[in-house]
């Protein structure tokens, strides 16, 4: 790897490209290597058996990649869910919120590095590749 580079100049050359930025973002972990990562985006999440160090710096604990419902699939079906939420009318008793952008779309981008993160990208893209909420 190129010297002063980490998982989050990567992350902000491909945001950058889908006209994204971190403040749109959601990234999980599971290592130190993912610590800049993680500290560079709105919603930084760790898998459950993430190390000490990158729970520490995360919004959010999801469960293990060996658990039945794997984390990272667990965060994809609850932005799902909160998606389908945010695009149902507002009841007239509801707070509305001008300044809120709801996308019509999640966009996914998956690394795996090795590990369980090849076959974890893999089988999230595929299961993605039939839902038409996600790019």
């Amino acid at each position: 790897m190129a010297p002063n580079t980490n998982k989050a100049t990567g992350l902000n050359v491909l945001l950058k490209s889908m006209g994204l930025s971190e403040a749109q973002t959601a990234a999980v972990g599971d290592s130190e290597n993912d610590l800049e990562m993680l500290q560079s985006v709105k919603v930084a999440c760790a898998m459950g058996n993430a190390v000490q160090k990158t729970k520490a710096v995360a919004h959010f604990i999801l469960p293990k990649n060996t658990d039945e419902v794997p984390g990272v699939v667990s965060l994809l079906r609850q932005l799902t869910k909160a998606l389908s939420a945010r695009s149902a009318k507002p009841a007239a008793k509801d707070i509305q919120v001008e300044d809120i952008q709801v996308a019509k779309k999640i966009k996914v981008a998956c690394f795996g590095g090795g590990g369980w993160g090849t076959p974890v990208a893999r089988m999230v893209a595929q299961s993605l590749l039939r839902d038409q909420k996600f790019d």
